[in-house]
C-alpha cells in the first residue's frame, strides 16, 4: 500500500499573515507537521507543497527525506482554491513525473500543530482496514448543539434542524460531531472524482480529544495553542 502524505502551506492567508511561519516552541508549525509526519510508520512519501519561496528554500535544506519537486501553481495557490486540488495535484505530479501512483493520499495541514503520529497511523490504518470506505477523516465534539442554532430570515428567526428547539437541556441532544482537521485520507480513485468536501460518500471517522483540535485560522486561535502548551508540554508531539 502506497501511501502519499501531502503537508500544503501557501503564501497567502487572511485570518493571519503568513500563518504557516507562526512558530510554537521555537518551530514553525510547517516544521511541526513534517517532523510529526516523519515519525509516522505507514506514509511512503511524503510532500511538501508550497508557493512560498521562503519556506520551500527552508525545507530543503533542513529536510531532505522531504519531497519539494516543485513550486505550486499559482491557479491553486489563490482563496478560493480547493484543497483537494492541491492533493490532486501532488498525485498527478508523482503519477506522470515519477510513474509513482499512491493508494491513499493524506492531508497534513500545518494549522491544526496537536496531532501525533499515532493520530496520523491509525487514520490511515482504519481507512485500509474498511475496504468499502472511500476515505476517513479526524472527528471531534462540538461546543454548541446545531439543534439549537438558527437562520435569520428576513425579521424571523428560524431553526437549522427540525424540531430542534423541542430539546431543553443539552444532554438530551443526539450526539453529533464536527471535523477535527488533524488528518484526512482519501483513496486515490475517490480523490479523482469528490465533489464537495468531506464527509462524502462513504466517509469513516476517527474521533479525536477535543484539546487536540485547536485549528489556527485566526490570531485568537495561536494565543490559545501557546497558552495550551504552557499548561501541557506533551501536547505537541515532537
Amino acid at each position: 500500500m502506497k501511501i502519499l502524505a501531502v503537508i500544503p502551506a501557501r503564501i497567502g492567508s487572511k485570518g493571519i499573515k503568513n500563518k504557516n511561519r507562526l512558530k510554537l516552541c521555537n518551530k514553525s508549525l510547517v516544521e511541526i507537521a513534517i517532523e510529526v509526519a516523519q515519525k509516522s510508520k505507514l506514509i511512503t512519501k511524503l510532500v511538501f507543497s508550497s508557493d512560498d519561496l521562503t519556506l520551500i528554500k527552508k525545507v530543503k535544506k533542513k529536510y531532505k527525506n522531504v519531497n519539494v519537486p516543485f513550486i505550486r501553481p499559482k491557479n491553486l495557490a489563490g482563496d478560493k482554491s480547493s484543497t483537494y486540488s492541491v492533493l490532486k495535484h501532488a498525485y498527478k505530479w508523482f503519477k506522470n513525473k515519477e510513474k509513482w501512483s499512491a493508494d491513499i493520499i493524506v492531508l497534513l495541514q500545518p494549522t491544526t500543530p496537536f496531532r501525533s503520529s499515532k493520530i496520523i497511523d491509525n487514520v490511515i490504518g482504519l481507512l485500509i482496514k474498511n475496504k468499502q470506505a472511500d476515505a476517513a477523516m479526524t472527528i471531534t465534539d462540538v461546543e454548541y448543539p446545531p439543534h439549537w442554532m438558527f437562520l435569520k430570515k428576513k425579521k424571523k428567526l428560524v431553526p437549522i434542524l427540525k424540531n430542534g428547539t423541542k430539546f431543553i437541556r443539552r444532554k438530551d441532544t443526539p450526539k453529533v460531531f464536527k471535523p477535527a482537521g488533524l488528518v484526512y485520507a482519501l483513496k486515490s480513485n475517490f480523490l479523482q472524482t469528490i465533489s464537495g468536501i468531506l464527509p462524502n460518500k462513504k466517509t469513516i471517522g476517527y474521533y479525536v480529544d477535543p484539546n487536540l483540535c485547536t485549528n489556527i485560522d485566526y490570531y485568537d486561535q495561536y494565543l490559545l495553542s501557546k497558552i495550551k502548551i504552557i499548561k501541557n508540554k506533551n501536547l505537541l508531539s515532537l
